[in-house]
């Protein structure tokens, strides 16, 4: 019988408040019941997703003509090569998913399918960038698991936070576009169902409902999903009437770039 080195530590895999509380955890996913009973809220059991600042040499984001060896444990390198080409910056900065980075820092871990979806998102793009078919795969399988969990948010919306749905839908358009032009699917379905869905909350929300910063920056890039499908399906969109060209921008200002979503 193997016995383990004392020199190794074994982490338990309770949550992580149970960890904190030094109580033996029931290990319920996505949220232990031991919490749940106690009336604590649960911080589930992922650790806090860190953007890593990466070394410019550390990838060569060009796609190689050789497949490369997936490395393993390789998340952390997995979380930076997203980071590094998506240009993941902080807010205000001008990066287009800045969003992101400040969603994560001020989740703290709790959020077990925002934190979860960024982990695939990052398992897929790593893939495609580096040619690596096992890992799109491996980040697949934790994408259909985190759709189940997702599912459930769905039907009971009280249960989280509209914001952090919009959220975690929005990094699944953007995982099922990146695996959609990887495999050659013209028809882009997975994508086009998450836009149906980011459409019905947004009408049951309302302009007003995305005035401030960290509802306002994903609310711009899918607000661009919303109307290019509206221009492909060739439908009248509710995101041309007045009030949704306005209201979201009471307290700041409007870039250009919005300007031109406006016309379209």
């Amino acid at each position: 019988m193997a016995t383990i080195p004392k020199n190794v530590i074994i982490r338990s895999r309770g949550c992580r408040t149970c960890r904190a509380r030094k109580v033996r955890c029931d290990q319920t996913h996505p949220l232990c019941q031991r919490c749940a009973r106690a009336g604590i809220n649960c911080q589930g059991y992922l650790e806090p997703t860190t953007f890593l600042v990466e070394n410019p040499q550390s990838f060569e984001l060009s796609l190689s003509a050789e497949p490369r060896t997936l490395p393993y444990p390789a998340e952390p390198k997995h979380i930076a090569c997203l980071a590094k080409g998506m240009l993941i910056g902080q807010p205000g900065d001008g990066q287009g998913f800045s969003w992101m980075r400040y969603s994560m820092s001020i989740s703290e871990g709790q959020n077990y399918l925002l934190h979860t979806s960024v982990r695939c998102l990052a398992w897929v793009f790593y893939g495609r960038e580096f040619r690596l078919r096992d890992a799109i795969d491996d980040g697949l399988v934790k994408y259909g698991k985190m759709l189940q969990v997702l599912r459930n948010e769905i039907v009971n919306p009280k249960s989280m936070r509209s914001t952090d749905l919009i959220q975690v839908i929005l990094l699944c358009i953007m995982l099922e576009s990146i695996v959609a032009y990887t495999m050659g699917d013209s028809s882009f379905s997975g994508m086009h169902s998450h836009i149906t869905g980011l459409t019905q909350i947004f009408r049951l929300r309302g302009p007003k409902a995305f005035q401030n910063m960290s509802d306002m920056l994903p609310f711009e890039i899918c607000r661009c999903y919303v109307v290019a499908k509206a221009i492909k399906m060739r439908i009248p969109t509710f995101m041309s009437e007045p009030a949704w060209k306005t209201i979201p921008w009471k307290y700041q200002e409007k870039n250009a770039y919005s300007e031109v979503w406006d016309v379209l």
